[in-house]
């Protein structure tokens, strides 16, 4: 698996990045964004529509690569991921049904495959991430691999996003479920 970060301030400027890291016949399937609200999510979601590659998305306050941290721009960790080892899902709590969420959203990683993993983000402060936990514990089990965060607004308070190809949420979950047989996942 290769991966490249990329970054920009605005979608001309990952467009370059994007053209550079892929010239010499580097071919990402899977792209992990985290942007400012600032940015245009939808030109840049189209952007890596326009090339094949699956988004997991967050707005963030701050957004950091390569341990320098800036703001009110775009970046990215861009993979080439074998496809049917990975899945992205995109779903709603407008009713704050966060367990029953994040259990759908499990379940259908478990037909997947065997023994998923995920990174995962929200959006919304009354987000409760103890039962979106809880959701992905009682379909995988206990020992469930679980890592990510809530998506951010540079600090405004007022409206976050999580999204993917074609569709955002500013009261969802974005999860990037990956086959953990195949694709190993650890964090600290």
């Amino acid at each position: 698996m290769i991966a490249k970060s990329i970054k920009g301030k605005s979608t001309e400027e990952i467009k370059t990045a994007l053209e550079q890291s892929i010239a010499d016949g580097f071919k990402p399937t899977l792209a992990v964004v985290f942007l400012s609200v600032k940015q245009d999510r939808t030109a840049i979601s189209k952007l890596l529509d326009s090339h094949g590659i699956a988004i997991f998305g967050a707005t963030t306050s701050g957004e950091f690569i390569d341990e320098v941290t800036e703001k009110g721009t775009v970046v990215m960790l861009l993979l080439d991921i074998k496809k049917d080892h990975f899945q992205i899902y995109l779903d709603d709590f407008h009713e704050k049904n966060f367990r029953e969420i994040a259990s759908g959203i499990a379940k259908k990683a478990k037909e997947k495959f065997p023994k998923p993993a995920f990174l995962i983000s929200g959006s919304h402060l009354e987000t409760n991430a103890e039962q979106l936990l809880f959701g992905f514990e009682d379909v995988v089990g206990k020992a469930v691999n679980v890592y990510g965060g809530m998506a951010s607004d540079d600090y405004t308070f007022t409206e976050q996003f999580v999204f993917t190809n074609g569709r955002e949420s500013n009261q969802g979950m974005v999860a990037l479920a990956l086959n953990e047989d195949k694709i190993i996942i650890k964090g600290k």
